[in-house]
């Protein structure tokens, strides 16, 4: 009972999806032809800045069914695979609640601001 234990706790709020961060990185998805298969529509709809807007869920299901996949989407799946080469600095670049959490992170690209990317 005599010693306290305390922790340095930071709470990000974001778009209720994850899968935002997922599409946010744009090469990453092209990478891996056999899973996602964007297309330019796709593209324009996640780039400049709009993952966390631009209905991510619908999107990645159409993606993954472009690629010809038997299986759905699954978050455990396709999302560990995909985020093995994902590049932050590119996620961040289309998410601002990514930005968000590089910044509550201590991320130096994001240390006055996370409004706009850097």
């Amino acid at each position: 009972m005599g010693s306290s234990l305390t922790a340095d706790l930071k709470v990000v709020i974001k778009d209720p999806f994850f899968e935002s961060w997922l599409i946010a990185d744009i090469s990453m998805l092209e990478s891996h032809p056999k899973m996602f298969k964007p297309t330019k529509g796709d593209i324009n709809k996640i780039a400049p800045n709009k993952a966390d807007k631009c209905g991510a869920m619908s999107i990645i299901n159409k993606l993954v069914k472009q690629s010809g996949s038997k299986r759905l989407y699954d978050k455990r799946w396709h999302a560990v695979r995909a985020f093995e080469n994902a590049d932050p600095k590119v996620i961040a670049a289309n998410s601002r609640s990514f930005r968000r959490f590089l910044r509550l992170l201590d991320c130096p690209l994001y240390s006055s601001q996370s409004k706009q990317p850097a």
